[in-house]
This record gives C-alpha cells, sequence and structure tokens, in this order.
C-alpha cells in the first residue's frame, strides 16, 4: 500500500489485543506472529517506514497527487 501510494497510519485492537508499539511495529514488518507463515506477506512494511509511521502518527503518500 506504501508503494502504491497509500497515506499510512498505524493503530491497535487494543484492548483486545495488547497496546504494545514493538509488537505493531513487529507485525507490520513481519506480518507474521508466534511463528505462523506471514499473513499477507505482500502487504510488509520495510522497518524503517513503520518506524517512521509509529513516530509520526502518519506518513505522507509516496508519490502524491500534484
Amino acid at each position: 500500500m506504501h508503494d502504491a501510494g497509500a497515506v499510512l497510519r498505524f493503530g491497535s485492537d487494543a484492548p483486545v489485543a495488547p497496546l504494545d508499539l514493538w509488537l505493531a511495529i513487529a507485525a507490520a514488518v513481519g506480518r507474521n506472529r508466534d511463528g505462523r507463515e506471514a499473513w499477507h506477506p505482500e502487504q510488509r512494511v520495510p522497518l524503517s517506514v513503520a518506524l517512521d509511521v509509529s513516530a509520526r502518527g502518519e506518513l505522507p503518500p509516496v508519490n502524491p497527487p500534484t
């Protein structure tokens, strides 16, 4: 989605899932948990993007419309 130009924002499923920023980053980068096969691996984002989105709250599109 990032490569396609979408604005990225991270969220959580708290209180159903732990409110843990590092788990959210790991989920975005790895798209898996507990050694299971990746869930939609094509949706992985690079670590640098996940850290940037987490720090800023959102990341502008790669190719914004002109």
